[in-house]
This record gives structure tokens, sequence and C-alpha cells, in this order.
């Protein structure tokens, strides 16, 4: 062989070596990433714990709210490890695309969304051997000996490993039974209770809790057994309470207007009220009319509808009210948990009056206003089911039953209820009639918030007395007064007229609106910090001094809503309802398309509805708008407020 043969040679050799050491490497970057990582994202919700499974034929799966979903377009790149995974909710979906890097049992990055990114900590999770097909149940009774024998598990990792796979592949009813025995034979099993929380990190109570809530759903009535959980939340029914038979009647067509505010949730079926209570595992039967059957009617059990998945740490079960489709004229339903009892119809419902026939159920203190009389109420409040209803045709407060049971003269309590309505109809430039009343109810934790807009509208259990105390909202002596009136807001707000960072704005015209005409209280009676004369004043100083940025302008509620406070406290209230009602009325191809076209249209409309330019003053807050918006309105008289930014502490024109 010539010296040049065995050049080539040699160097063939090398690059096979090479090739080969960068192969290894290669194996050994991946490698480092297999296995199960705990991920922690931030959002306006809080931490999020999703689980991560990353597999050595470069498949993964990523943990949704209730599934796993798999990930797709999975590389490692050195120490940068990227995928793809499409989440969704309904017929909601998105992709969300990971970026991170890889440091020896750390993973952080970000997700990146449509609606922006999320930073992102990984961790890695101790590795659980896989547990092969038909090996689930065998492993599964031989926790139920260890815990029987010990009043423990000692591997509490591993035994929520096989909770899961014994998931996949056993009857739910079966499953069911086991989870309960594991409950009752391990001392230290921790049930979610409101003074007792289950953390994420207890994986093997938080895994019998979700499976059990999960399979629950999927259980026929007959087979529904009452949840250790529901005994502390929603409450159990004392033992001896008779159950009853009663007749409800219901109505679906309603005269007046149907809430379609952008939180209100106009769409979903409307929640029927019966006044009844379904106790934790028991069997009610429902009868409909005959043709009843045919309208797309539900049972449900359970007001609480708020979910927690979500959440790292429960003190309640994750999900606990339960749906029946009613296809026939008897039906019969259970719930684990319990729950008030409702009929819910389609908002296209054409049945009318009709009553149904519910059996085997507990009475709610239950009070309807112009049906119920204070005589009726004393003996009404004290029915046993541990959750009340307060019901006018315009609002219904659920809340416990012990919050309602020395309640006396409901007429005038719910009165004023109906006027907290009537005003947010007041305010949009409605008639008061409504289609469908407005729902509040306490929970011991609720999805997202201190309180949060919906159908029901939801807040803690700690606002239940001051829902139900007249006195107590009319003086302001709760915080969370201003939230109530802020999250009914919520649900009265237009699209058309709430562009990029007005959306906790706008809804606090009916905070103030409220308040000035249910409980005679302004700015200057602390209803909130954030709207306190000297508090807005000063924050709009500092704001101005940096140059009136809008970027900060959006991101700070209470400095934009005194843009909007003083104008109404120069011009009162009037302008604003008459601007609502022409938006109503405008031809839907003259509404802004986009958010700049919502800016002008604001701009304009309330110009000259007030007869005053305002394109100085949305320039001196910095609002942008266009010229042709200006120019639009520049016949009209320059206005701004006098001692600008100075303002009045109390409107010059409270109507």
């Amino acid at each position: 062989m010539n010296q040049e043969a065995k050049s080539l040679v040699g160097l063939t050799a090398l690059a096979l070596i090479s090739a080969f050491l960068t192969a290894q490497a290669v194996g050994a970057e991946k490698s480092g990433v297999f296995g199960r990582w705990e991920l922690t994202t931030q959002s306006p919700r809080g931490a999020q714990i999703r689980v991560l499974t990353l597999k050595e034929d470069m498949t993964g799966t990523y943990q949704t709210r209730d599934s796993d979903a798999p990930i797709q377009d999975f590389k490692v790149n050195g120490d940068t490890v990227t995928f793809k995974v499409e989440t969704g909710f309904g017929e909601r979906s998105m992709t969300m695309e990971f970026k991170g890097q890889l440091k020896g049992n750390t993973l952080n990055g970000e997700f990146a969304t449509p609606r922006g990114s999320r930073p992102v900590e990984g961790k890695r999770l101790r590795d659980i051997p896989p547990i092969g097909p038909g090996e689930a149940a065998a492993k599964l009774d031989e926790l139920l000996k260890e815990a029987k024998a010990s009043g423990t598990v000692a591997d509490g990792e591993v035994a929520a490993a096989v909770i899961e796979a014994a998931a996949k592949e056993m009857d739910k009813i079966v499953l069911l039974a086991k989870l309960e025995q594991l409950q009752a034979y391990r001392k230290d099993s921790m049930i979610p209770a409101p003074d007792k929380a289950l953390s994420r990190n207890q994986k093997l109570d938080w895994t019998i809790i979700t499976l059990q809530t999960r399979s629950q759903k999927d259980v026929p009535a007959e087979q529904v057994k009452a949840h250790p959980a529901a005994a502390a939340f929603p409450g159990a029914v004392e033992a001896g309470v008779q159950r009853v038979s009663r007749e409800v009647e219901l109505w679906t067509d309603r005269p007046g207007w149907r809430n379609r505010g952008i939180y209100a949730a106009w769409d979903k079926k409307d929640m029927q009220s019966t006044g009844l209570y379904a106790a934790p595992g028991d069997v009610i039967t429902v009868t409909v009319p005959q043709g009843a059957e045919t309208a797309g009617l539900n049972i449900r059990i359970g007001v609480h509808t708020d979910s927690l998945w979500h959440l790292n740490q429960w003190h309640r079960a994750p999900e606990i009210t339960r749906v029946f489709d009613i296809t026939q004229t008897v039906t019969r339903a259970a719930n684990a948990f319990g729950g008030p009892i409702y009929i819910e119809t389609p908002h296209t419902c054409k049945l009318g009056r009709f009553s149904v026939k519910i059996d085997g159920a507990v009475p709610m203190p239950w009070y309807v206003a112009g049906k119920t009389t204070d005589e009726q109420w004393k003996t009404i409040r004290n029915n046993p089911a541990p959750w009340a209803e307060l019901q006018t045709d315009k609002v219904v407060l659920t809340l416990p039953a012990k919050d309602v049971r020395q309640l006396e003269k409901m007429d005038d309590l719910m009165a004023f209820w109906d006027g907290v309505m009537d005003s947010c109809a007041d305010l949009l430039g409605k008639e008061h009639n409504r289609q469908r009343a407005e729902r509040f109810a306490t929970d011991v934790q609720i999805s997202a918030g201190y309180m949060h807009s919906g159908y029901p509208l939801m807040a803690g259990l700690d606002i239940s007395s001051t829902l139900v105390d007249k006195a107590r909202i009319v003086r302001n002596g709760h915080g969370g007064v201003w939230g109530l009136f802020h999250e009914i807001g919520h649900n009265h707000q237009d699209a058309m007229w709430v562009y990029n960072g007005t959306t906790e704005v706008t809804v606090n015209l009916f905070s103030l609106y409220v308040f000035e005409n249910m409980c005679g209280l302004y700015p200057k009676d602390n209803i909130h910090d954030g709207v306190l004369p000297a508090n807005r004043e000063k924050n709009l100083e500092g704001y101005l001094a940096d140059g009136a940025n809008f970027e900060k302008w959006k991101n700070d509620p209470f400095l934009a809503l005194y843009m909007y406070s003083m104008i109404q406290e120069e011009f009162g209230w009037k302008p604003f309802t008459k601007v609502f009602v022409e938006y109503r009325a405008e031809e839907e191809g003259k509404l802004p398309q986009n958010d700049a076209e919502k800016r002008d249209q604001w701009l304009v409309r309330l110009s000259k509805m007030l007869g005053k330019n305002l394109g100085p003053y949305f320039d001196a807050w910095g609002i942008p708008v266009s010229s042709a918006a200006k120019k639009s309105i520049a016949d009209l008289p320059e206005w701004m407020p006098a001692n600008f930014p100075k303002s009045q502490a109390t409107p010059k024109n409270p109507t």
C-alpha cells in the first residue's frame, strides 16, 4: 500500500472514530432528557404544575387538564430541548411551543403561545419502573394488603403509579371500590377540606382523589356512592332526614332581555332552581311531562361548577357537580358530592310553564320573592339541606344554609338585590325585566381570583354572610362589596366599547354607579382605595410626569378609570348610557372591527353625545386615536377638566 493509500485509510478511520464519538455525545445529551419532568408555569391564575414525559423513541406526553396530550417535533440539540403540544378545552385549542435548556436535573425555558410567552421551570421526577399490561390489578391488591396490615403504604409514588395504571385497565366500579378501601385502611389518608388543603406534591392522595372524581362522573346513578370529601364540602345531610317528593313549576320563556355581556355566559343553559337538594350518593328521580324529554333539558346536581384541576392545592374535590341528560320522561340521577338540584333548559326552550316531579330529595331553605310569605319563611328557613337559595326574577343567591336561618324581612333584602341588577340595566339603558336571573354562588375555593364573573358569579365563603346583610353592604362594611359590584359589572360589559386595557376599567363604571345609586356612596367615601380622590390624583400626576405612556395606562386599571370618572363627574351618567344604547342600535357593519376602531369610535361617539371635542383630553392621557377620528369632531368645542389634572372630589351632576 502506497503512502497516499495509507493516508486515506487513516483519515477514514479518524472520520469513523469521530462520527462514533459524536453519536455517543449526542446520545448522551438525549439520554439526559428522557424520563418524567415536573414543569411549573406562571399564569394569571397562579402557578400551574404539569408532568412532561419524554421517551427514548423521541415521543412523549404533556399533562393537560384531565388527560395526557402527545407532544410533537421533539428535538434535542446540545442542551437545547424543543417540542410542541396542542392543548384545548371544549372546542378551543392552541399550540404551545416549548424551548428550554437542560442542565442536570433542571429543564428551564418558556412556552410560547398565541397569547404570549410564559416562563417554565422544570425539575426531574423520579423514574418509576413501568407497570406491564395486566399487572396493575394484582399490584393494587398488594397495596391494599400492605395498607390493611400497616395502616399506610411505604412508597406513595410507586402506589400512585400503580393506581394510574389500574385506572387504564380496570372496570370503574371495581376501581372505585378498591380506592375506597385503600382510603379506609390508611391512617394517613388525606382528603381535602375547607381547613385542610390537599397539595399536588401529596402524590398518592392527589392521584386517588383525581381518579375518584373523574370516574364518579361516568358511573350510573344507581352505583354512585357518597365521596368521603363531601361531608366537609359541600356538606352532608344529617342522618334520619326524610326524603320528599315535590312538584316544581318551571318557566322557560320569561319576557325581558337576555344579558349578553362578554362574561355573562349568555349561551349556557339556564339553571332552573327547584328548592331541593340531593344528598351525597342519593339517587333522585325526575319526571318531566310528555314532550319535554326531547327539549334538550338536563338535571344538574350541584351549584359549584368551578373546576379546580389547574390549581396546586385543593380545599375540596376538583369537580363536584354532575349533569344528566333528560332523554326520557323519567330520569334517575345522583352525585357523589350531592348538591342543589337544577333543571337546565336551553335559552331557546319554548316549553313555557311546566312542572317536574322530583322524588328522593331533601328540601332546601328556598325563598322566592313574591311567593314565599314571611310566615312561611320562618319554617322554610329551617329546612334540612346544607345549602340555601334566595331567588327573585333578577337574581339568585346560593349560599350555606347557616347564613339564612336567622334572616327575616326577606322582601327588603331581595328588593335591594333587584335594585343592584336594575342599576346595571339602567346604566346600559335597558328595561328591568330579564329573561334569565343572574346567579351568585359562594364556594370554599374558586377557579381564579377572589371572585369572578360568569354564570354563576363565584365568590368565597367569607362573603356569604355579607350577601344577606343589606345594612353592611350599604355602608360598605366588608372589603368584598366592591368586588361584588365589580363582578356583576363584568357580566354586563359589551365588547364594542371594551378595548385593549379597559376590561378591568369599564367594569368599574358599574361599581361606581351601583355604589352611588344603591348605597349613596362616592369615591370620596373610600369605597375603594383606588378611587379615593387624593390617591387617584397622585397617581395621575406621576403618570403625566413620566410622559403619559399608553402601555402603563393599560396596565393600571384605577389610573385608566380616572380618565372615565373625570368625564362622568363633569357631565353625569346619562351620556354614557346614551352611548351604550347607540352602540346596540348601530348597524353591524358600522361597529368597530378592531381595537384601533374601538378607541376611535369611543372618542367620536362620546364626544358627539357630549357636544364636546374630547380629542385634546385623549391626547393628554396618551390614548392613541386616529387623526381621522379627531378631525371628525374638530368642529365641536374642545373640553378639558378645570385645573387638570386635579378634579372635583364629588360629582357635579350625579344623575
